[in-house]
């Protein structure tokens, strides 16, 4: 049973964005509903299909998995290994929304997510992205003229909702605690030449384990850390003081003028004083 639906006429997003097409809500409550790839050759959408109640069911690549009440399920229409439909033997109904969606650019995303996390996702009810299917119900019964950039954010919202939910916020595990208290040592004592091993004994660690920890939630060495904000300041102080150049360098800790241009050019790609004629501040 359909308890509304809805087919939408847009104009070709540019580069391959996502299109969305069509939207629904149904009710279904016998084996008879069931779809497979294998039959569906000529079609070139993407669909994922989430349960409100009951339990659906899917195959992929020879692996049955139950999809039931705050899961869904992604899958490509054309892929001879995918089926999905009422389960045998099920005497609930089965309640869900779906939509579909085409696109060159998500294609990719679609194919790692599956390879990576295989079809099922989980996504609770209360989910904002969800809210935004549901809310197309609104358009039920009609072929709406749909915008391209409105069609491509809820498609892509959706993909990066179906990321979030399999790949959560890492736990902390004191390292990012760790290089928030040396972010603020560093920031405190920019001036004052300071080195690694010094950093590290004022924070009671090893050197060996502040560099993992600012590794993992920077991608950088804590001397990468150290240089890029004594250049950040630097870049400041050439852009809204009058300091001669070799006052900056003595003043955010350098060893000499040299050491300090020849720091500044390798970073910034130019030297300080072509810098201050056009120069921007950096955003890291």
């Amino acid at each position: 049973m359909n308890v509304w639906s809805t087919r939408f006429l847009s104009v070709p997003p540019p580069a391959g964005f996502p299109r969305l097409l069509a939207a629904a809500h149904e009710i279904q409550v016998d084996t008879n509903y069931h779809h497979s790839g294998k039959y569906r050759q000529a079609e070139r959408h993407t669909h994922f299909q989430w349960t409100l109640k009951g339990v659906g069911q899917c195959c992929l690549a020879g692996k049955t998995f139950s999809v039931p009440s705050g899961f869904g399920f992604l899958g490509q229409a054309a892929n001879k290994e995918m089926s999905y439909g009422y389960p045998p033997g099920c005497t609930e109904p089965w309640e869900f929304v779906w939509v579909a969606f085409e696109s060159r650019l998500a294609k990719p995303m679609v194919d790692r997510l599956l390879d990576t996390f295989g079809p099922l996702f989980p996504i609770g009810k209360s989910h904002a992205v969800l809210d935004r299917i549901m809310a197309l119900r609104r358009f039920s019964g009609t072929r709406t003229a749909m915008a391209p950039g409105g069609g491509a954010s809820l498609v892509l919202d959706l993909l990066g909702a179906l990321l979030r939910e399999m790949l959560p916020e890492p736990v902390d595990t004191g390292r990012a605690t760790l290089v928030t208290r040396a972010q603020k040592v560093i920031d405190k004592q920019i001036s004052s030449g300071m080195n690694i091993t010094e950093l590290a004994d004022q924070l009671e660690v090893s050197r060996e384990h502040l560099a993992r920890a600012f590794r993992s939630h920077l991608g950088m060495t804590p001397l990468e850390y150290v240089q890029h904000s004594r250049l950040r300041k630097a870049c400041r102080l050439l852009l809204e003081s009058p300091l001669p150049i070799g006052q900056i360098a003595k003043a955010l800790g350098f060893a000499s003028h040299q050491h300090f241009c020849r720091t500044f050019r390798r970073i910034m790609q130019m030297p300080p004083s072509q810098f201050r004629r056009v120069g921007t501040l950096p955003y890291w």
